[in-house]
């Protein structure tokens, strides 16, 4: 009975103590939970979805809070009594987000959250409920693959803000290179004390850290992946392996220092603002976590280390390069982000009303429409062919203009460009004569591209350019400072990566599409320092030859450099044999391919080559941003492939030149040339002296001269290049005066027999040497003067003279024509000639008939004039005017004044107005002698009026003859 009794009163405590375990629940649930507990979490908000609800809430500001609770129930149900997922605040922030999944759509949902101790005990009061009823439709909504990601970090040692940076770096290269199909959600978790058992020889017994982040309130199941920041191995390093831990989390492995792959996050002056070997490590790393996570659910991912990964599952094409560059394709050809895995089956929606799959804002996402600056309402935002989330997963480790059509702007839409950030060129062409290597590049050279740098200094700019000829690769490369660079050179581009299509004896076949699927497809690549030599230019070079490796020359090679030119430029060419060593294959191949490894480069057409280029500074630090040990530098996910190629044909010639003047400039302009590959450009040459010479090129039909001289005579014509440097046969030849002279105000007078010329220079483009005279087109003498006086002239005849500055180099500019009549006699026939009246013994004919003895008399009026009025169609030019007044033996009773006025009409002659003009002011003659005016400047008027005052004897004037010399036109 005994033994009956202690069984009844056994069970009646188990159900007391489990009465009171629910009650204690249902108290918990209902009531303040007592005294003891701290705050609840307040904010808490959701967002309804499909079938995800997304909550978020605001950290409780208390030491004791390790992590929240988060309980849910249906609008038909009850809350259970296990929380249905943990969250943990992200160090740095004071916001808690958590995606709730696999929920009914049409439902409605109540949620509630709570903070948890180290232990996983609840330790505050609930927030308040919120509710939200799911959508029926998912019309505006698309899906990401979302996994949460733990980040602790052990701070002694590390800058956190910078690792933080680092890790967010690589989550966006895992969004990007997923094509948006894959959203880490990464929460950081930083333990101010040292990473426990880890040794400088000995990797981290995972156990332990897994008990170590338990102790701190991290729950089994919470996060998908875990990546581990520590400084405590002395050489650095990452690792992988082993069993998953917390659950199923799978987990890398980030120790401070690494030495090893530099990448483009490197920033070796960026202020502390990223460690590049953490954003190394946690690509590669999490990439194994990931494959592991997914190959326990017999999904394939390509393992991330290459070329190990051969032999690859059927249907997949792997073309890529190493380390980031790998990984990235690893990422793009993978097949099933949208597969559920067990245990992590996380997903995202999000509102994308354009079905771009780019969420129109949404802070959960590695990026939205928002934060990439495109148009939520279109899914293509600059019509490029692109939607905005291609654009973003352009480039590996960037995204190509989403407002920009053309990005690298080569004439190719972004939509159609292979390469939308720079304009490869997809072929190289031979030399048809071997340039010098001396530090220029000149025709011939095939422009690769404008390679961007994504350096820390963002004003470094480069232009790369190649060819070829039998035995020599060459290559230049045009910068706005001067650069160290490095090519990694895949001698076999066709097949995709590092693999040569050489025969080897232990693969046992000549088959390449067998061999290239073994690890015996030794590689015939020149690229990264993991016992690969990459090409190397240095301009420093003491050797001036280009190297194989940081150190070993190329024996058969050159390299020079010139600059900074005028614009601030340097150019540096070199060439190197085709004759190289082995391109050693990876550092975890075969023994054996050392021995059979194709050496050299192939140089013939038709070969495909694969390239890619790094450059840094080469001033300052020998710690550059990254080394040329890396292979993905020129944002693309494989090699960029070209094609050596010979070109025999040159492009058509350009039809129609044609100039147009706009004060001292010229426009020139003319039909396009085709050709049988490319036409990059047109040479323009202008005629000096006897010869054409290239004065610029342009990539458009047209091309503008600025400040040409004025009045000056120039010859051109045009000729089309291609890429191969063959030029077209030259245009038509323009031959085009512009408008205007500089030699200007061109006037003469008549002195002494002689015609003088004056003339002033108007400033211009031209450096005058000195100026011919021209009469009647011929030249008659020079100057370096502005006047110049003819001497050989005849009286009465009239002369054309053209003034024409001219430079040093035949070049020259005319001054208007202007035509001269020289000194003569005036012929007045057709002149109107009036006077006051005569005596009737005389007429005014006595004044005009060359004898000074038939004498013109007025009848007692004095003082008198003659009046001469020309043509109104006539230019006269009167030089000088001859009198001859009185009788002639009589000049002790005649004496007299006389003036000369003249004008262009009566009135103004009448009234002393307008045009009139004192030409002769009053002077003083003897009678019976010649008196004579001469003009220093030519005076042009249509009516001359001569008076004669008689100041001695009586008042009848005597006037003998009047001459007015000069020109008539």
């Amino acid at each position: 009975m005994q033994k009956t009794k202690n069984r009844i009163s056994y069970s009646i405590i188990l159900v007391t103590l489990l009465i009171a375990q629910i009650l204690f629940f249902s108290f918990s649930q209902t009531n303040a939970l007592g005294s003891d507990y701290i705050e609840a979490p307040q904010g808490l908000e959701v967002t309804g979805y499909y079938s995800t609800a997304s909550l978020k809430w605001n950290n409780v500001n208390n030491p004791a809070a390790a992590g929240y609770a988060i309980f849910r129930k249906p609008s038909n149900g009850t809350y259970s009594s296990t929380p249905i997922a943990y969250a943990t605040c992200s160090y740095g922030s004071n916001t808690i987000e958590y995606t709730d999944y696999n929920l009914t759509p049409g439902m409605k949902y109540y949620y509630k959250v709570a903070a948890i101790d180290n232990n996983g005990s609840i330790i505050s009061k609930f927030s308040h409920e919120v509710s939200t009823t799911l959508s029926t439709t998912k019309s505006n909504l698309s899906t990401v693959t979302n996994f949460r990601l733990l980040v602790p970090i052990y701070s002694p040692g590390i800058d956190v803000q910078r690792a933080i940076n680092s890790v967010y770096k690589g989550v966006e290269f895992f969004y990007r290179n997923s094509k948006g199909r894959l959203n880490i959600q990464p929460t950081f978790f930083v333990i101010n004390s040292q990473c426990p058992v880890v040794s400088s020889s000995t990797p981290p017994d995972m156990g332990v850290i897994e008990s170590d982040l338990e102790s701190r309130g991290i729950q089994k199941y919470q996060f998908d992946l875990l990546f581990l920041i520590a400084k405590e191995m002395d050489n650095g390093g990452g690792g992988w392996g082993g069993p998953s831990i917390l659950g199923d989390t799978h987990y890398g492995l980030g120790f401070y220092p690494y030495n090893s792959t530099m990448s483009p996050y490197c920033k070796d002056h960026d202020n502390g603002i990223l460690y590049s070997h953490v954003v190394w490590l946690f690509v590669h790393e999490i990439g194994h976590a990931l494959e592991a996570l997914y190959k326990d659910d017999g999904y394939y991912m390509i393992f991330n280390h290459f070329p190990w990964a051969y032999p690859l599952e059927e249907g997949y094409e792997f073309v890529a390069g190493e380390d980031f560059d790998g990984m990235a394709q690893v990422l793009r050809v993978f097949r099933d982000y949208d597969k559920r895995v067990r245990m992590h089956e996380g997903y995202i929606e999000f509102v994308d009303k354009d079905k771009d799959l780019m969420a129109d804002k949404d802070s959960r996402l590695v990026i939205d429409e928002e934060r990439f600056g495109t148009s939520p309402a279109t899914a293509d935002t600059d019509s490029d062919g692109l939607n905005d989330l291609e654009e973003y997963c352009a480039g590996i480790y960037r995204g190509s203009n989403p407002l920009s059509y053309d990005t690298d702007r080569d004439g190719i839409p972004d939509g159609q460009d292979p390469t939308p950030f720079c304009d490869f060129s997809p072929a190289i062409y031979k030399f048809h004569t071997s340039p010098e290597i001396d530090g220029t590049i000149g025709d011939g050279w095939t422009k690769l591209a404008s390679i961007p740098s994504f350096q820390y200094d963002e004003s470094l700019e480069a232009e790369f350019y190649s060819g070829w000829d039998d035995n020599y690769l060459y290559l230049g490369v045009r910068s706005n400072k001067k650069i160290k660079v490095w090519m990694s050179l895949d001698g076999s581009g066709h097949n995709g990566s590092w693999e040569t299509d050489g025969v080897f004896a232990e693969s046992g076949t000549t088959d390449w599409n067998c061999v290239k699927q073994t690890e015996l497809a030794y590689g015939d690549c020149y690229q990264t320092s993991r016992g690969n030599k990459a090409i190397y230019l240095n301009p420093d070079s003491p050797t001036s030859k280009v190297r194989l490796g940081e150190y070993d020359d190329i024996q058969d090679s050159q390299l020079a450099i010139s600059g900074p030119d005028e614009q601030g430029y340097y150019t540096m060419t070199c060439k190197f044999t085709k004759d190289l060593g082995p391109g050693v294959g990876y550092s975890y191949w075969n023994d054996q391919a050392s021995s059979n490894i194709i050496t050299g480069i192939r140089l013939n057409p038709g070969r495909i080559l694969g390239m890619q280029f790094t450059y840094a500074p080469a001033l300052g630090s020998n710690d550059y941003e990254w080394s040329g040990s890396w292979s993905s530098l020129a944002e693309v996910h494989h090699y960029y492939t070209t094609e050596l190629k010979v070109d025999n044909t040159p492009p058509t010639t350009p039809a129609s030149l044609m100039g147009t003047a706009s004060g001292p400039d010229l426009t020139l302009s003319w039909q396009e040339s085709s050709d049988d590959s490319k036409v990059v450009g047109y040479n323009v040459y202008q005629l000096f002296g006897d010869t054409f010479e290239l004065i610029g090129t342009t990539n458009s039909r047209i091309y503008t001269i600025r400040n040409l001289v004025p009045g000056a005579t120039y010859s051109f014509y045009v000729r089309a290049k291609d890429v191969s440097g063959l030029l077209s046969p030259p245009s038509n030849i323009l031959v085009k005066t512009m408008p205007g002279s500089v030699v200007k105000a061109l006037t003469y007078s008549i002195i002494d027999h002689a015609v003088v010329l004056d003339w002033i220079a108007i400033p211009s483009s031209m450096d005058i040497a000195g100026y011919d005279i021209l009469r009647d087109g011929q030249i008659i003498g020079q100057t370096s003067s502005l006047n110049y006086i003819d001497t050989s002239i005849e009286i009465g005849k009239s002369y054309t003279y053209i003034v024409r500055a001219k430079d040093a180099y035949g070049l020259y500019s005319d001054s208007i024509e202007l035509n001269v009549v020289t000194d003569g006699k005036l012929d007045l026939s057709n002149a109107i000639i009036t006077s006051t009246d005569c005596v009737y013994y005389s007429n005014l004919g006595n004044a005009f008939d060359d004898d000074i003895n038939t004498v013109y008399v007025t009848d007692a009026i004095n003082p008198a004039y003659i009046q001469i009025e020309f043509p109104s169609d006539t230019t006269v030019k009167l030089s000088k005017l001859k009198v001859f007044l009185g009788q002639n033996g009589y000049s002790d009773i005649d004496r007299n004044n006389w003036w000369v006025e003249a004008a262009d009409s009566i009135d103004d002659l009448d009234n002393a107005s307008g045009t009139y003009q004192l030409i002769v002011p009053e002077r003083r003659d003897i009678g019976g002698n010649w008196d004579e005016a001469v003009f220093e400047t030519p005076v042009e008027k249509k009516i001359i009026r001569i008076y004669v005052n008689r100041v001695v004897g009586d008042d009848y004037v005597h006037i003998g003859e009047v001459e007015l010399w000069g020109a008539i036109g």
